[in-house]
């Protein structure tokens, strides 16, 4: 079968999130290695109902149709109605349909559907999540949706256990595609950069960094409770701790913690940061902490230990499955294991840089053109080929 005659429709919606989450990383990664892979005809769709802007055109390049329905209309459109159809907004009959994540879609029976989930933690713990959230994924109904896929891609193994045990989906339909790091991280940045940023954001000279969304379930209070557990020790004298990343929801407690801490002015909250200023941030901070309450992956980590920066994070989720002996693993739920953790990394700069070469190591393993050749055999069970 000829390449013009593969042709995969991908549900390109995650690629408008323009806070850079981590299912935003995994589709433009994934669609970005797919298209280089070139064994498929890629073609993305999403809708947006917002008028082009300036600052909407980064986000959604890679997007081949864009269409301007109300979201509201539409999401109940294909909810209730079952139309419109995903495959009419496709130039030419495509081989199968992608959905980087659940959402409301309508498709023709005949048409093979490729699902990816990344996590059941909208089930599993359902107070990381709004009310809101939580509607819209009662609504979205996913395990509905992971039922009528013909495959259903799981970014870990801890995620294709979760999807057997909890939606009793069959392991044969599952498959697991591992995240990738892109290669730009194993690479140092330019020395301007690093100082820019440095001066930029007025960075302690040595710093805990945190990456990622600032809601609770990433454990912010847990990461600052260590904190606070360090800072009065001599030697962590105005060591600072930066938190990058997208505002989520239920922040106030976090903001509030932030405020009143006695150390506040060494810490800096960054907002969302793009490549080249994660890039950098890694390279300038002395460890990156991650103790996450729940992952189905951990884009971060990763990242963090292609760029040579240790590594602490929970042993929750998927994390002792991408991390193995990578980094130091601790329990979320006790902020003096974490402290004790970053305290050990700190302390010891022979134990620091045998993680780094750990981590460095480990990270090879993760590659996007992998996942990508993953998902293209998964692709191939559904398409017939």
């Amino acid at each position: 079968m000829s390449n013009r005659s593969r042709r995969v429709l991908i549900d390109g919606r995650a690629l408008l999130d323009r806070n850079g989450g981590g299912v935003f990383e995994y589709a433009r990664r994934l669609t970005a290695a797919l298209k280089e892979s070139g064994r498929y005809a890629i073609e993305t769709w999403a809708n947006a109902a917002l008028p082009p802007k300036a600052d909407l055109v980064a986000p959604v390049a890679g997007i081949d149709t864009l269409t301007r329905y109300p979201n509201k209309l539409l999401n109940a459109s294909m909810r209730l109605f079952k139309t419109p159809h995903l495959e009419r907004f496709a130039s030419e009959p495509p081989t199968l349909c992608w959905m980087p994540n659940p959402h409301f879609v309508a498709l023709s029976p005949s048409l093979p559907l490729a699902l990816t989930i990344h996590d059941l933690t909208f089930e599993t713990y359902p107070e990381f999540f709004s009310l809101k959230q939580r509607l819209w994924h009662r609504a979205v109904a996913p395990r509905n949706l992971a039922r009528r896929a013909n495959v259903v891609l799981a970014v870990s193994e801890t995620t294709k256990r979760d999807l057997v045990d909890r939606w009793r989906l069959p392991p044969e339909k599952i498959v697991v595609t591992h995240e990738g790091v892109a290669s730009d991280f194993f690479d140092t940045p330019p020395q301007d950069a690093l100082r820019q940023a440095r001066e930029r954001w007025r960075l302690p000279e040595r710093f805990i960094l945190h990456v990622g969304a600032l809601e609770p379930r990433k454990n912010h209070l847990g990461l600052l409770d260590a904190y606070h557990q360090l800072r009065p020790q001599a030697r962590y004298a105005g060591l600072g701790l930066v938190l990058a990343g997208p505002s989520g929801w239920n922040n106030a407690a976090i903001l509030q913690a932030i405020r009143r801490s006695p150390y506040r002015d060494d810490i800096r909250l960054l907002g969302y940061v793009n490549d080249l200023d994660r890039r950098c941030l890694y390279r300038l901070a002395s460890l990156l902490a991650f103790p996450s309450f729940y992952e189905g992956f951990g884009l971060p980590p990763l990242e963090a230990m292609a760029s040579g920066l240790p590594v602490v994070a929970s042993h929750a989720g998927a994390l002792s499955e991408i991390m193995e002996t990578a980094g130091l693993l601790t329990d979320p739920y006790r902020p003096t294991e974490i402290a004790a953790a970053i305290d050990a990394i700190l302390d010891s700069p022979s134990l620091a840089e045998r993680y780094v070469a750990r981590g460095r190591d480990r990270a090879t393993l993760f590659r996007w053109s992998a996942c990508a050749e993953k998902t293209e055999g998964a692709f191939d069970i559904i398409a017939g080929t």
